[in-house]
């Protein structure tokens, strides 16, 4: 149907209205004749519909044969329209202009669609993609996607696989992540032993596979063999099965921290410079005289994309915020030092110590260099087992 009607339109029809006191015999001479008369409607003796305008002037001699008044209401199509147009030259060439904007504006990436993987933002993948020469306003010939894809991949490290799709205006980039399946099965299928892996007094012992080694209130250094993977038969034999246990020790550790009393640092200087320009395919266009002065700036931008029918246009609004910083010097007392140095030791047990029960912390403190020196010792239990594989020669 959208064919049919875009060829009525090319080729031009007649609108017309019919009276008279046989109408239905005007249809049935149309029908033997060959005149393709579309979308009639008839009421209260009036008959309307279309007629291709090549059609129009047989229709009429038709009706003044059956006696039925045939009036043109409305023509249409691309010879009317040329025809009503025909002294406006400037059609012609603004016509030809329109083309040329076309076509060249087809030559360009209007779009790029990145979506982001929970390791690496969008951000960060735009800015990379950006480098290769992909972004909004790139020109298609320029673009190697097969380099794009390699590129990027290398650069960021962090996709397993990666796609770069141009059609048309739109770039689509698709990404996934690195899966690194791990072999867990087949590792817990190896022959292994037990050995610790710092020095402590070993407290409890859970042994579900293998052959104790030590035993509870034994000193271990690193590096001793805590639970055999060679186990022993009642017939005298020997064979290799892998070991499973957790050994749990007491265990001592030293962490120091420091905090210089007087430093110079970047802060914010409280002034401010907010910018917005206007992305127009690629460009970026000033919307005011705001401008970024020298100095030391840290700029936070926001990209609002602007969408028609749910389709996003290669037009945007950019805006910049720039916050100045500064170096000031600043001086610290040692109660002020005390919990910047408490604080650090929070985060190392939080991040460091969190699969370690902590039984006792002691802290020392003094002040040397211009800094805070805060030493802590902490006694802790711990599973200071590790697994460490049989070697077995595969030719035996």
């Amino acid at each position: 149907m959208v064919i049919l009607s875009i060829t009525r339109f090319i080729r031009g029809y007649v609108e017309f209205r019919a009276t008279g006191s046989f109408p239905e015999r005007l249809i049935n001479l149309t029908i033997r004749r060959g005149i393709n008369v579309y979308d009639t409607k008839g009421c209260d003796g009036v008959l309307t519909g279309r007629v291709p305008k090549s059609h129009f002037a047989s229709l009429q001699k038709l009706g003044a044969r059956c006696g039925v008044d045939i009036e043109a209401v409305k023509c249409g199509g691309v010879p009317f329209v040329f025809k009503n147009n025909i002294n406006r030259w400037g059609l012609i060439p603004g016509a030809a202009v329109f083309l040329i904007i076309c076509s060249v504006l087809s030559s360009f990436v209007w779009v790029v669609d990145v979506s982001p993987t929970p390791k690496v933002s969008e951000y960060k993948i735009r800015q990379e993609l950006e480098k290769q020469g992909l972004y909004s306003g790139a020109w298609k010939g320029s673009l190697s996607p097969d380099s794009i894809e390699r590129n990027t991949m290398i650069n960021l490290g962090s996709f397993g696989w990666m796609s770069v799709n141009v059609t048309g205006a739109y770039a689509r980039v698709g990404i996934s992540e690195k899966y690194l399946p791990g072999d867990t099965q087949g590792e817990e299928q190896k022959p292994c032993n037990i050995k610790a892996k710092k020095d402590g007094q070993i407290v409890k012992m859970d042994v579900k596979s293998g052959s104790s080694v030590a035993k509870l209130g034994d000193a271990v250094t690193k590096g001793d063999l805590l639970v055999s993977g060679v186990v022993s038969t009642e017939n005298g034999g020997d064979f290799l099965k892998p070991s499973i246990a957790n050994v749990y020790a007491q265990t001592t550790l030293t962490k120091t921290v420091s905090q210089p009393l007087k430093y110079t640092q970047s802060l914010p200087s409280g002034k401010e410079v907010s910018r917005s320009l206007l992305e127009l395919v690629g460009l970026k266009i000033p919307l005011g005289l705001g401008y970024i002065p020298s100095g030391e700036y840290v700029r936070h931008s926001e990209h609002l994309n602007f969408y028609a029918f749910d389709n996003q246009m290669p037009v945007g609004i950019y805006s910049e915020n720039c916050t100045e910083y500064a170096m000031q010097e600043i001086s610290l007392s040692e109660s002020e030092a005390d919990k910047v140095c408490m604080a650090q030791l929070a985060l190392y047990e939080a991040f460091e110590l969190f699969d370690v029960k902590i039984e006792d912390r002691k802290l020392t403190h003094k002040v040397k260099d211009n800094a805070y020196i805060l030493t802590a010792e902490y006694t802790c239990i711990e599973d200071i087992g590790e697994v460490s594989y049989i070697g077995i020669d595969e030719e035996d």
